[in-house]
């Protein structure tokens, strides 16, 4: 596809076999003049336990890009000590104006319910059991409160919270 469009600047952010794919086009007769910029919304966190063979591709496309965009210090930091040239490596902080949600309405009273939104992966790494865990024991111990807590994701983890294991304020 790439070597269809022929792009000016490719935006990668998965740091994957697709960045590769894009790294190997860059280098192709078709794509030579080409930019490619890699966006890395991680950090060290974020990134433990990955395996070295993830790590190695990373390090080889962080030094290649043309440009690294990151979220914040953190991030910087990660793609700077794997190899990304620090001259390289854009701070772009993700913002959200959120005066649309401060109007929405409350179907609930607010003093008593909490409303919470986990979007991301479900995976063993991001720690949705030890908090689940603790939320699960403030609400036993509150059970004047009311919680909200959506999940918008996919990943293996999916399905493991069932509607028995649920206290009933949760």
């Amino acid at each position: 596809l790439l070597k269809r469009i022929r792009p000016g600047v490719v935006i990668s952010g998965e740091l994957g076999t697709r960045s590769l794919l894009a790294l190997l086009y860059r280098g192709s007769p078709g794509g030579r003049g080409s930019r490619l910029i890699l966006w890395a919304t991680l950090s060290e966190c974020t990134e433990q336990g990955r395996g070295i063979l993830r790590e190695c591709l990373r390090r080889l496309l962080l030094r290649a890009a043309d440009g690294v965009i990151v979220n914040g210090a953190r991030g910087a930091s990660y793609v700077s000590r794997l190899g990304a040239p620090q001259n390289r490596v854009f701070c772009v902080p993700q913002t959200v104006d959120v005066q649309a949600f401060m109007r929405a309405p409350l179907d609930k009273e607010p003093a008593n319910t909490f409303r919470l939104l986990y979007v991301g992966s479900l995976e063993e790494r991001k720690g949705l059991r030890p908090f689940l865990a603790a939320l699960r024991r403030w609400a036993e111990l509150h059970p004047e409160r009311e919680i909200e807590f959506w999940i918008v994701g996919s990943g293996p983890l999916e399905g493991w919270l069932r509607l028995q294991d649920r206290p009933r304020n949760l």
